[in-house]
């Protein structure tokens, strides 16, 4: 069996690859909870479709790029990951009307205050959520960990996959990194 063939073999997949379908259930994740906390927000500020829109986008983009990663989709993905900063930051700010003192004064209370009323204001540090999964996909996403060798289309991705847990057999991480002309076992 060649690399190529083994790049289909769910046993096979690299880390990173599976990191983008985590990633990806993750946006989607948190596009369902993001809805429906902002409810009655997005009625009053079209802003707040934004987060909602962002992740719906990357849980789509996230389930095509496991499909088809290779160097341009890997390349895309890094570029999409980074716009989850800029999300994340608009949310702190916007959940915070722009006052870091106000954060960190609810952060302090939070430990030396056991009587601590919380508001009804929306949570302080949530937004940064995006951040984070903009860090695992962006790591996901450098060339270091990445093999070069173009990883072709899953030509039945759904079977493999589950044909292979139905049949019990177990996943091995590897990173399909070929040492002196040779494949790695």
């Amino acid at each position: 069996m060649n690399t190529a063939e083994q790049s289909f073999h769910p046993d096979r997949w690299p880390l990173t690859r599976v990191l983008v379908l985590i990633l990806a259930g993750g946006f989607a994740g948190l596009m369902v909870d993001i809805r429906v906390e902002h409810v009655e927000v997005v009625r009053e500020h079209s802003i707040a479709w934004l987060p909602i829109i962002y992740a719906g986008f990357m849980a789509v983009a996230g389930h095509v790029a496991f499909f088809f990663w290779n160097k341009t989709t890997r390349r895309i993905m890094l570029m999409l990951c980074l716009l989850a900063f800029g999300v994340g930051g608009m949310g702190f700010y916007f959940h915070n009307h722009g006052s870091v003192k106000n954060v960190i004064k609810a952060s302090v209370n939070a430990w030396i205050d056991p009587k601590m009323d919380h508001s009804d204001d929306p949570p302080q540090v949530a937004p940064l959520a995006f951040a984070g999964l903009g860090v695992i996909g962006i790591l996901a996403s450098l060339k270091r960990f990445n093999s070069e060798e173009p990883v072709m289309p899953l030509a039945h991705p759904v079977r493999s996959l589950f044909g292979r847990m139905i049949s019990g057999h177990h996943f091995r991480w590897h990173n399909d990194v070929p040492v002196h002309g040779k494949h790695v076992e």
